[in-house]
């Protein structure tokens, strides 16, 4: 289980930190409030005829549409040219994006249809304003609507599916996310679910197809969500309120639980779970900032009883399922920034209150969708060194370590990701004397001349990788660029980007821990190859008995369910049926008394491989079956799989039992084409079966341990 918390310094990029990048425009902040209803009215005419304006309208009347929806826009745009702050900009544009989002149109329809209505928004703002202001107030308005409208015009080429469950915090999550991951080619397409009802929460979020999501994001306890808490908030709970928060705590986690256990269950995405800092949102007058006081103790004490349960739940449900839940830790922003600026309203209406937390929270929603999209299934960091690992030119004299940088990549090859080196450098100046990374830490190390894209394919070719399991960081965007365009499919980084290393940090902090080193494993994989390439034994069973491999085959436990799942969805090479599947599959399977999950561990005299093999053995009414088997290419030519399949004939297979298997012929998995017919089994139908005795014996130069099971039922 990772923790989220606050960065020690934020990024300062423009996002709400009170920079004024344009200068304030004081009558033009004036026109747009003297014609507030106006333009409200005006921005109401465009989408009169929308069919879910008609339904807002049936709900609340016209006047429910504009103080939801319109009005808020001309709010926004008035305190952009008040202060100056492009923070409104942005809550603008995440607004209008927001509002937009609920139009069931796709692609080209979808695109001509925003286009419309944003075009027919900037001619209402021109004419009812311009006759107002001068030539110069006028630029200085379109300047604004132009990038606000561009913004919420942006669709980036990858979508993120992201659930969200919890309550109004999200709303303001939103507005600010949207227009950041459309920045970076991200459209953020998010699924509210926000009764208060736990019962019936549970129910929407039963009803959702938990393989559409790439993300879920859970806020329980943020603000009042939970109508219990809500009056440990109130003035009167002054006194009482640190008495009974452990109470009121229980109870209302006794709510939760449940709904954390679903969540668990039922997706194998991250899910980000927020503990809980019970902000007060404030408009800071005398008795918003009365009421914070009064009843910060009763909430503290409730948010601490919150939060320990919260710790404890997530990480058993981490040990019952596998390392998907993880916290977000609102309490490290109180602790840095105080509750009177994070309760803060930046605009307070009716049905439009977002406040700074919500605007700080965006910033990690941000982080981790960009690194659930883009780094978390890749499999190696490719890194330059000079000014990247360490500031300065290692060729040229001393430099100066960024720790926090190495760190970043100590933690990622932790959690089994592989790391290499495609530096410009004389090999023989490297040092990493006072750094965290050391040279054996890198399974490759490509220090010389040439260009760094021969060099990362170079790379690719001898890790047996594809570019798309890549991700290049170096600090100058013309060797990024270069890689980018000379290795298609690759992530590039930008080193001096402090938001990049951040996001590198959770992408670490969002694995899964690792079952074995996989630096280890290459650096063995290559080894292996040498011995084979250059062994003086003329015949292939003797080159394979100086490997002195072992195989122990067992049935799966509980802990193995996750690498099972893994290793079915990330094998296409030597994969029988072209199977994919899903952990809660798996545990199905494993549930099941009539199927049998084999898997095979492998290792040699260089060490281990881990888990190379699974075998899906299910009894029916036609037999013994194979629903699924899969190999590791990293043991292809060592016979593993034919032992495996021997252990089923022997073992699981009731005398004179049909034996079913099918292949599933793909463009990918020509290695196992001949796999079924050169172990016994013949064609029948669409499938192959296998009838006679065992027959084949195994290779005779694997040791093979086989632990003794009971036969499916």
């Amino acid at each position: 289980m990772a923790t989220l918390s606050r960065p020690s310094e934020r990024i300062r990029d423009g996002r709400g930190d009170g920079s004024a990048d344009l200068v304030a425009v004081p009558r033009l902040a004036r026109a747009l409030a003297d014609n507030r209803e106006r333009l409200s009215r005006r921005l109401y005419d465009v989408v009169a005829e929308w069919e879910r304006t008609a339904k807002m309208v049936a709900e609340g009347g016209i006047e429910f549409v504009l103080e939801a929806e319109k009005r808020p826009l001309v709010d926004y745009l008035a305190l952009r040219f008040e202060t100056g702050d492009p923070l409104y900009e942005e809550l603008f544009a995440g607004e209008k994006l927001k509002q937009l989002h609920y139009q069931p149109l796709q692609g080209a329809d979808r695109r001509a249809w925003r286009t419309r209505v944003v075009e027919d928004e900037k001619r209402v703002f021109h004419a009812v304003l311009d006759p107002h202001l001068d030539g110069a107030e006028q630029a200085a308005l379109r300047e604004v609507l132009e990038r606000a409208y561009a913004a919420v015009l942006a669709e980036g080429e990858r979508e993120a599916r992201v659930l969200l469950v919890g309550d109004c915090l999200y709303l303001d999550i939103v507005t600010f996310a949207q227009p950041a991951l459309a920045a970076e080619g991200i459209t953020l397409v998010p699924t509210f679910a926000t009764s208060k009802n736990p019962a019936q929460l549970r129910r929407e979020i039963g009803a959702l197809d938990p393989s559409r999501y790439d993300v879920v994001f859970y806020s329980p306890f943020t603000y009042e969500f939970v109508p219990s808490l809500e009056p440990l908030h109130h003035l009167r709970a002054a006194v009482s309120g640190p008495w009974r928060a452990a109470a009121v705590a229980n109870e209302a986690f006794a709510h939760v639980v449940p709904t954390l256990a679903l969540l668990a269950e039922r997706f194998e995405c991250p899910v980000i779970v927020h503990n809980t800092a019970q902000v007060i949102r404030s408009d800071r007058s005398p008795r918003s900032t009365l009421r914070r006081l009064a009843t910060a103790p009763g909430r503290r004490r409730l948010a601490a009883v919150l939060n320990r349960q919260v710790a404890t739940t997530v990480e058993a449900l981490n040990r019952q399922t596998f390392e998907h839940l993880h916290v977000l830790d609102e309490t490290s922003w109180m602790r840095a920034l105080g509750e009177a600026h994070l309760g803060r309203y930046l605009h307070a209406a009716e049905y439009q209150h977002p406040a700074v937390l919500g605007q700080l929270l965006a910033d990690v929603y941000v982080d981790v969708v960009a690194v659930v999209l883009d780094l978390l299934k890749k499999k190696l960091v490719v890194c330059d060194l000079d000014n990247t690992l360490w500031d300065g030119v290692i060729g040229e004299g001393a430099v100066r370590h960024y720790l926090d940088r190495q760190r970043a990549l100590v933690s990622l090859k932790q959690k089994g990701v592989v790391l290499a080196i495609n530096s410009k450098n004389d090999p023989g100046k490297v040092r990493f004397d006072g750094g965290l990374l050391r040279e054996d830490d890198f399974v490759r190390r490509e220090i010389n001349w040439d260009s760094k894209v021969r060099n990362t394919k170079r790379i690719a070719e001898s890790l047996n990788l594809k570019a798309k399991d890549f991700v290049f960081v170096d600090d100058r965007p013309d060797e990024r660029a270069m890689v980018a365009q000379g290795v298609p499919g690759i992530v590039t980084v930008d080193a001096t980007s402090e938001r990049a290393w951040r996001r590198l940090e959770l992408w670490a902090a969002l694995l899964e821990s690792s079952e074995s080193d996989r630096t280890e494993m290459y650096r063995q994989y290559h080894q292996r190859s040498e011995l084979l390439t250059q062994s003086a034994a003329e015949d292939e069973q003797e080159l394979l008995a100086n490997l002195e491999l072992r195989v122990q085959i067992r049935e799966a436990d509980a802990a193995d369910l996750k690498r099972v799942a893994e290793l079915i969805n990330r094998t296409n090479q030597f994969n029988l049926q072209a199977s994919r599947t899903t952990f809660a599959e798996v545990k199905s399977w494993h549930a099941d008394p009539a199927t049998t999950i084999l898997l095979a561990s492998a290792s040699d005299r260089f060490g281990s491989n881990g888990t190379v093999c699974v075998a899906v053995a299910r009894r029916t009414d036609r037999g013994l079956e194979i629903p699924g088997f899969v190999l590791s290419c990293r043991v292809f030519g060592y016979g593993i799989e034919r032992a495996v399949m021997n252990h089923i004939k022997r073992v699981l297979r009731r005398s004179d039992e049909p034996l079913l298997a099918r292949l599933v012929v793909t463009p990918h998995n020509a290695p196992c084409h001949e796999f079924l017919s050169s172990n016994g089994f013949s064609r029948e139908g669409d499938g192959f079966v296998f009838r006679g005795a065992v027959g084949e014996a195994d290779p005779p130069w694997l040791a093979i341990d086989a632990a003794p099971m009971a036969a499916a039922s």
